[in-house]
């Protein structure tokens, strides 16, 4: 992505027990080309390609985006990947109990 302005590295473990370290990435908002709307790119490094997603404004777009991430990586915990903070699996994480993810479904419905 050529403009990234948010990240986050955490760790995964896929079904078969491969540890494998994943990078998030959300690329800025920016305006559709002569339409109304935002857009924001967003990629799970090796998980999801980058996709573009879309809102009605930047702030629209860039939660749209958050949410496409945390979404994904909800879709991979239920095929039985975990996740972690490090490498070692010693701080485990849910992507339903991060902050950001209680604010957007909360916002969303």
């Amino acid at each position: 992505m050529r403009t990234t302005i948010a990240s986050s590295e955490i760790f995964g473990v896929d079904p078969e027990g491969v540890p494998r370290r994943l990078t998030l990435a959300v690329g800025s908002p920016r305006r559709i080309d002569g339409e109304p709307g935002w857009q924001c790119r967003i990629a799970v490094v090796d998980i999801l390609r980058p996709t573009t997603v879309v809102g009605d404004d930047s702030f629209v777009a860039l939660a749209t985006a958050i949410e496409r991430i945390l979404r994904t990586l909800g879709e991979l915990r239920e095929r039985g990947w975990s996740f972690s903070l490090d490498p070692a699996g010693r701080e485990p994480i849910d992507p339903d109990d991060w902050p950001v993810a209680a604010a957007i479904c909360e916002t969303r419905g």
